[in-house]
């Protein structure tokens, strides 16, 4: 009998969400294509799906190192490669790319570990690990993102119960209260990213109401001139309720505080508004 472990099934569900949505992997294969030269070498890490070592080839790399970290999407991996016929081009590599150091230099690097406000997924510790390679590569993707952050009225109401739960919703959670103000933008190829934020800044209300949540919101910046923002499967925003709705006029300015470390920690996320 054939087998697969529960934590397989639960990734392979994942990565087919991620492979429907199709402006995420458009946007991809398009920042793909404006990077990789005939003859690149390339570091998928995180592979997952394998997605991008497939763009990667079709764009004329010659080889492409897809690491992946988990034994059994590893092995779910392996298979995909031979089925797709791409075995002699894609080597796959079970290990942690927050670890990992290339066999051979590296043109472009990529890491579609991305998530809202880079909360969870471990696109900054992939990206420090990067910048410790023996040699820079020439490109890497994402190249870059820009977190911003904005008050907003909830419109969590269930047949007249009020749940204002912290978590990824759809862009349709709540009204802006606020003009979204950028609270951190790394730039992964001039720079290892830092291991969280502390940011400490002013909001300012473009309409009167309540606001009883923050909301995260993300653009990743693929490459020059391709950004991506929310879609049904990547870095939909993030709502932090207030414990206390705090009232906003039109034109007034509030002090708002974040602080948390990038991708998963048991460390708690802070936030303030007022």
């Amino acid at each position: 009998m054939h087998e697969i472990d529960r934590v397989t099934l639960v990734d392979g569900s994942y990565q087919h969400s991620l492979l429907r949505d199709a402006p995420r992997v458009e946007a991809y294969a398009k920042a793909i294509a404006s990077v990789v030269r005939p003859g690149d070498v390339v570091a998928d890490l995180g592979s997952g799906s394998g997605i991008l070592g497939w763009l990667a080839l079709q764009a004329g790399a010659a080889r492409v190192h897809a690491v992946e970290a988990h034994r059994g999407a590893a092995a779910n991996l392996e298979r995909l490669v031979r089925q797709n016929g791409v075995g002699d081009r894609v080597r796959v590599q079970e290990a942690d790319a927050e670890r990992w150091l290339p066999p051979e230099p590296v043109d472009v690097a990529m890491c579609e570990l991305m998530e809202t406000g880079l909360l969870h997924e471990a696109v900054a510790g992939v990206m420090r690990q990067v910048h410790a390679w023996p040699a820079m590569p020439r490109a890497v993707l994402p190249a870059g993102a820009r977190l911003f952050v904005e008050a907003v009225e909830l419109r969590d109401a269930f047949h007249g119960w009020r749940a204002p739960l912290p978590g990824w919703r759809g862009a349709e959670s709540g009204a802006a209260l606020t003009e979204p103000a950028c609270y951190a933008a790394p730039d992964f190829l001039a720079a290892a990213p830092p291991e969280g934020v502390d940011w400490a800044g002013e909001l300012r209300a473009t309409r009167d109401g309540r606001a009883d949540a923050l909301r995260l919101r993300t653009e990743t910046q693929l490459a020059p001139g391709i950004v991506l923002g929310s879609s049904p499967a990547y870095c939909n925003p993030v709502v932090l309720p207030l414990p206390e709705a705090l009232p906003l006029r039109a034109g007034q300015r509030v002090a708002a505080r974040l602080r948390y470390g990038f991708a998963f920690t048991a460390e708690p996320l802070r936030f303030a508004l007022g």
